[in-house]
């Protein structure tokens, strides 16, 4: 906010021009979370700058394939998948009749509400994976 205040010189007759300027930019730019720029995601091609417009091929079409955009997609998936392998669950050490806690994850919760629910208790464990089963008590 302060950077585009000071591109416009405090001016409020070129905010306008700055603001769309700066989020034209933004929405054009490289996303790691997604992979690829905001502008891609949503129109399926790339973004075509005003510099480069001069430098453009008749044979340059902007449009991205479906298979590259899915080659992306596995791609930040198997190195999302390698990053956070082994550091997100813990291993399963429930056994049958343990009592456990549920996390009740809602974004209607406020977040003052417990997120936690007890009164769960594991009635069948999967052998060989992280999935159990579980009942509320008395259900």
């Amino acid at each position: 906010m302060r950077k585009i205040k000071k591109i416009c010189n405090f001016s409020h007759d070129t905010w306008d021009t700055a603001v769309h300027l700066a989020i034209d930019a933004y929405n054009k730019s490289f996303h790691r979370a997604v992979g690829c720029s905001p502008f891609e995601l949503l129109h399926k091609e790339t973004p075509l700058f005003s510099v480069d417009a001069g430098l453009v091929s008749d044979k340059y079409s902007p449009r991205i394939s479906g298979h590259v955009l899915e080659a992306r997609r596995t791609s930040i998936l198997k190195s999302y998948a390698k990053e956070f392998e082994g550091s997100v669950t813990a291993q399963n050490t429930f056994a049958e009749g343990d009592k456990v806690l549920r996390y009740n994850f809602s974004p209607l919760l406020n977040k003052l509400d417990p997120h936690w629910v007890s009164g769960y208790t594991v009635k069948r464990v999967k052998q060989g994976s992280e999935a159990l089963t579980v009942e509320k008590n008395g259900t």
